[in-house]
């Protein structure tokens, strides 16, 4: 894990500085353990956590009235996915504006 741990660092830091092809990888890299951590968080015995309720909310959005957590996993994780990469994107924005800044 320290491996993968260094990698979504790396990447997630050049995402922050607008690096396009550094969003693209980082979804894929991301993807098998988003789908995990949306299967977990959908299992009716699932811990109460902030992360479970909002994983648990997306769930309900696309799919208000299906009760199946293993065709609601991979669409929950693709929507988090896209949601950690626009925050790291919106970061990237901030910098940018940051840089063009004269004095």
């Amino acid at each position: 894990m320290q491996a993968n741990e260094n990698t979504f660092g790396h990447l997630a830091a050049r995402v922050s500085a607008g690096d396009p092809a550094a969003a693209a990888e980082l979804r894929e890299e991301l993807q098998p353990y988003l789908r995990r951590v949306a299967r977990r968080a959908l299992r009716p015995a699932a811990a109460a956590s902030v992360l479970t309720r909002r994983i648990r909310a997306a769930a309900e959005q696309l799919a208000p009235d299906d009760a199946q957590p293993e065709r609601l996993a991979v669409p929950v994780a693709r929507r988090l996915g896209e949601a950690l990469l626009s925050r790291l994107q919106a970061a990237a924005g901030g910098h940018r504006m940051l840089e063009t800044v004269c004095d």
